[in-house]
């Protein structure tokens, strides 16, 4: 009879061992869903490079995926593993000064939800957590923490700032939003708000619409 405990124990840390083992498996298995590829939407009246009041705006959807990218190898990191994300590049062209605000940029999705594009913080918290986030997420070590440092540096340097540009000055880098799926990504826009010319009244927006593969 005091054997009987024991082994009730034991059977019961061999089912808890067997439920952190299915559950490890599944949250790996979750992060392979890859993140669609985005083109520029065919409809005339949209382009992904826009010019406003001589400010050109290039953005450009950013994919690393694929076996031995080369675009991967470009930016440091497979930045598609981890966000839906674009390379943004501003020209000033005009005769005066634009501000640009990195915060007020939002991608609207098919279903017209919005989400606005991470700060540099966020996107750090979202490649470690994902959308669970650092309160919610149970940290598993998928790859050396000395490759992870770096990829969080790679983050920090790609990572668009708020600029003041000056006549002739080009300022670009990178947009991050969390990962979209494939049923949100059709007819997809991404609005660009806050670019001030120093000598006119307002601000100048910009939206540029996106889809994807069937």
């Amino acid at each position: 009879m005091p054997d009987l405990p024991r082994e009730h124990s034991r059977r019961r840390f061999k089912f808890s061992r067997q439920w952190i083992v299915a559950s490890i498996s599944l949250v790996l298995t979750g992060c392979t869903n890859p993140t669609p590829i985005l083109y520029p939407s065919p409809s005339p009246e949209t382009s992904h490079s826009q010019a406003s009041s001589a400010l050109t705006v290039l953005l450009t959807p950013v994919d690393t995926s694929g076996f031995a990218s080369d675009v991967k190898a470009q930016y440091g990191l497979d930045i598609s593993s981890y966000f839906t994300a674009f390379e943004l590049q501003l020209v000033n062209q005009s005769n005066q000064p634009v501000r640009f605000e990195s915060q007020k940029i939002s991608l609207i999705d098919a279903r017209g939800k919005s989400q606005q594009a991470l700060t540099e913080e966020e996107s750090i918290d979202y490649y470690r957590y994902g959308d669970l986030g650092p309160d919610g997420a149970v940290v598993l070590l998928s790859k050396p923490v000395t490759i992870m440092r770096t990829e969080i540096e790679q983050i920090r340097r790609l990572h668009i700032r708020s600029a003041t540009l000056l006549p002739g000055e080009t300022h670009k880098g990178m947009v991050l939003f969390k990962r979209i799926g494939r049923d949100q990504c059709h007819n997809m826009h991404v609005q660009i708000q806050g670019i001030t010319f120093a000598e006119a009244a307002g601000s100048k927006d910009v939206d540029v619409a996106f889809t994807c593969e069937n």
